[in-house]
């Protein structure tokens, strides 16, 4: 009792809803009842190409450079409502995503330092697939370590960065010495030091952000030994790449003048 039924290629469907019924007829003519129909649709029109980024709140340091110290970060974009999104990492296997009814789609991959390629194409329910959409971004999350110096000659402090960072003032050190016989801790923009030093000032003294030198306004003060330190845990010194803050852990960073 099976049977199939071919739409002739000369008449093929145009793209569109269509539908289908079938009524039945025995030897002499006689007509049974019409079936119901059977809609189809024919999409004969590829879904047009998924938008695809890292998600703003992946992002860190400077947004939309491609790099972020976030190792599963949020990727996604926009595609055509009703399709799915095919994505593969770095060449990877297929990952399918659903899209969102506003058509938003995205994905947490979990992924190593190093750079890194996202593939991405809308497939609609009729099997057929959009051009590909690339993206390259890089994840980074080395923390910048500090080592501080004493200048003689300059009577300043050094601070090299082992890689370009931002976000440093003399709010990020701390002095300490002894004075009239008191031994004293203090932030180097603090209000005392400020008042008996006349304060510091921090500059940056390379092209790329790797060096500054601390420098006391009023140098024609003399008198004891101190050290000056930087604050890793609390310094809000970031890496201009990533955003990774300066590394907390590593022994005191200090010089002595």
């Amino acid at each position: 009792g099976v049977w199939t039924f071919t739409v002739d290629p000369a008449g093929a469907l145009p793209a569109g809803r269509h539908a289908f019924s079938a009524q039945a007829v025995d030897e002499v003519g006689n007509f049974g009842p019409r079936s119901r129909a059977l809609p189809v649709e024919v999409i004969t029109a590829a879904p047009v190409a998924p938008t695809i980024g890292i998600d703003p709140r992946s992002d860190s340091g400077a947004k939309g450079d491609g790099f972020t110290n976030v190792s599963a970060p949020v990727i996604g974009g926009v595609a055509p409502v009703g399709s799915r999104v095919v994505v593969k990492i770095d060449g990877g296997s297929d990952i399918p995503v659903l899209v969102g009814r506003w058509g938003a789609w995205s994905f947490r991959p979990v992924v190593a330092d190093g750079s890194h390629t996202v593939t991405a194409l809308a497939e609609n329910v009729a099997g057929l697939r959009s051009t590909l959409s690339t993206y390259s971004f890089a994840v980074d999350s080395v923390r910048p370590t500090a080592a501080l110096a004493f200048i003689e000659a300059d009577n300043e402090v050094e601070v090299r960065f082992s890689r370009p960072v931002s976000g440093v003032d003399a709010g990020d050190f701390r002095i300490t010495g002894v004075f009239a016989g008191r031994p004293f801790d203090l932030p180097l923009n603090g209000q005392q030091v400020v008042a008996r030093t006349g304060g510091f000032s921090v500059a940056q003294t390379d092209a790329d952000g790797k060096v500054y030198r601390i420098r006391m306004n009023q140098p024609e003060i003399q008198g004891g030994t101190y050290s000056i330190r930087i604050v890793a845990a609390n310094s809000g010194i970031f890496d201009k790449v990533a955003g990774n803050p300066l590394q907390g852990s590593i022994p005191p960073a200090s010089a002595t003048f």
